[in-house]
C-alpha cells in the first residue's frame, strides 16, 4: 500500500461506511453513515452503483484539508464548498486529483458531507470501517497528520455526476407506535430541535403527555422516544439498542437522511402514515437516483462538449 493523502486540518469528522447491521443481538449498534442517501450517492460516483463497503469521511462541521500524495479519483457529496489547489471545484462529481494537489472541503450545511477516495483501504472492526461515537468502536481515528493509505488505481470514472431528487422536505413522516396511538395530538407540535448528534436528536415543545419510564425494550434507528419531561428523542445510528423511554413512533426510512440535516432551533413538523405508505415513500425516494456519464470534462470537472 502507498499513501494516497495526508490529513492537514479537520473539523468534526469521522470515518463511516454502511455500518454494522445484524449485530444488535450481541450489543453492537449499526452506526455507519448518518445521511445514508448522500453516502450511497458518493459511492455511486466511484462504483457506478451503491456500495456500503466503501469507506468515507463524514464531515459534520468545519474544514477538511487533504494533501494528495498520489493521483486518484475522489468525490464530495453534500452541502460543501470544494477547492482544489485554490480553484473552485464542483461537488456531486467524481474528480481526478493529481499528486501533490491540495483539497479544501468546507462544510456549509445542513447535514453531513461525504468524501470518498478511490483505492482507500481502511481497517475493519467487526466487518466495518464505521466509527461509533457513542460506544467508541473505531477502525481509524482521523486527526491532522494521519495518512490515508491504499492502492492508487489507473482506471478512473472521473467526470461522473449525480442526477436525482433532493429528498422530502415537508414534515417528518412517522409510523405511530405503541402508546403513541393513545392520543395523536402529540404529532401536531410545534416541535423545536434542542440538540442533535449521531446518537440522537432531541425535540422540545409539542403537547406530549407524560408516559413515564418503562422496562427496557429493543429500539431501532429512527425510533421516537418520549422522555418524562415531554421531549422526543429521535435515535440516530450511534444510539443505544435498548431504552426505557416509551417509543411513540418510528421515523420512516425515507426521512431518516433529513433528520441528520436538522439544526438546533429549527422547527419540525410530524405527520402520521402507515407502514405501507412508509415503504412506498422509501421506494419513491430511491427510484430516480442514478449517475450520469458526461462526454468530456475539463479541468476540475467543468463540462465541455456533449453529455
Amino acid at each position: 500500500m502507498i499513501t494516497l493523502a495526508t490529513v492537514v486540518e479537520m473539523g468534526l469528522a469521522t470515518v463511516q461506511d454502511g455500518g454494522r447491521p445484524g449485530l444488535a443481538d450481541v450489543g453492537v449498534p449499526r452506526s455507519g453513515a448518518w445521511h445514508r442517501r448522500r453516502y450511497l450517492d458518493a459511492t455511486r460516483l466511484l462504483r457506478g452503483q451503491p456500495d456500503t463497503t466503501v469507506p468515507a469521511i463524514e464531515v459534520l462541521a468545519g474544514r477538511l484539508t487533504l494533501h494528495w500524495a498520489a493521483e486518484t479519483t475522489v468525490a464530495v457529496v453534500g452541502s460543501a464548498r470544494l477547492h482544489l489547489d485554490g480553484s473552485p471545484a464542483p461537488v456531486g462529481v467524481s474528480l481526478r486529483v493529481g499528486q501533490s494537489a491540495r483539497s479544501v472541503i468546507e462544510h456549509i450545511g445542513p447535514g453531513p458531507v461525504y468524501v470518498v477516495i478511490d483505492g482507500w483501504d481502511v481497517p475493519r472492526v467487526l466487518g466495518s470501517a464505521a466509527t461509533d461515537t457513542f460506544s467508541g468502536i473505531s477502525a481509524i481515528e482521523l486527526r491532522p497528520g494521519v495518512e490515508l493509505a491504499g492502492a492508487a488505481r489507473q482506471e478512473s470514472d472521473a467526470g461522473v455526476f449525480l442526477r436525482g431528487g433532493s429528498g422530502h422536505h415537508g414534515p417528518l413522516r412517522v409510523v405511530v407506535h405503541g402508546v403513541g396511538k393513545d392520543d395523536l395530538g402529540w404529532l401536531e407540535g410545534p416541535w423545536t430541535v434542542s440538540t442533535t448528534a449521531r446518537s440522537g436528536t432531541r425535540l422540545s415543545g409539542g403537547s406530549l403527555r407524560e408516559h413515564g419510564s418503562r422496562p427496557s425494550m429493543p429500539v431501532v434507528v429512527g425510533a421516537l422516544q418520549a422522555t418524562p419531561a415531554g421531549e422526543l428523542i429521535i435515535l440516530g445510528p450511534d444510539g443505544g439498542l435498548t431504552g426505557g423511554y416509551p417509543v411513540v413512533g418510528v421515523v420512516c426510512s425515507a426521512d431518516l437522511p433529513r433528520v441528520s440535516e436538522l439544526q438546533p432551533g429549527e422547527e419540525v413538523g410530524l405527520k402520521s402514515l402507515d407502514v405501507l405508505a412508509a415503504v412506498q415513500a422509501f421506494d419513491s425516494a430511491e427510484r430516480d437516483r442514478r449517475v450520469v456519464h458526461p462526454g468530456v470534462l475539463g479541468e476540475h470537472g467543468s463540462r465541455q462538449g456533449r453529455t
